[in-house]
């Protein structure tokens, strides 16, 4: 029988609290990646590594958490599926923007079991 690996994921938010809470919540059940900027969470996928699920904060300076879905989906079109937002709320004129991604939106805080059943809908079996 073929192991199956670990979903790997990433967590993106400017907050470096929340980013360390959710990776705390992962840490048993995935390999987990976390950035505060999204410039960095780019250089990432830029380089090749993949992920199962990214979860992304909407509303960050410097690159918004659409723009780092749409540029990273441009390097790597397959990336859009793994995007899970996360919001506290946003602002009237990131709404049409958000729901042109078709990705999940989450509302913080999310429900950690809404999470793990996330991260267990990814593709854990591909190589």
């Amino acid at each position: 029988m073929a192991e199956r690996r670990r979903p790997r994921l990433l967590i993106v938010d400017d907050h470096p609290d929340v980013a360390r809470a959710l990776a705390r919540v992962f840490e048993f059940d995935a390999d987990v990646a976390t950035d505060v900027r999204g410039a960095d969470a780019l250089r990432r996928i830029a380089s090749g590594e993949r992920f199962d699920l990214v979860l992304c904060d909407v509303m960050m300076p410097g690159m918004t958490g659409i723009e780092l879905f749409e540029r990273a989906r441009a390097i790597d079109p397959g990336v859009a599926a793994a995007f899970v937002f996360t919001t506290g709320g946003i602002a009237a004129e990131y709404a049409k923007p958000l729901a042109a991604t078709g990705a999940r939106c989450l509302d913080k805080p999310c429900d950690v079991a809404e999470l793990k059943r996330l991260l267990g809908a990814t593709g854990q079996e591909r190589k």
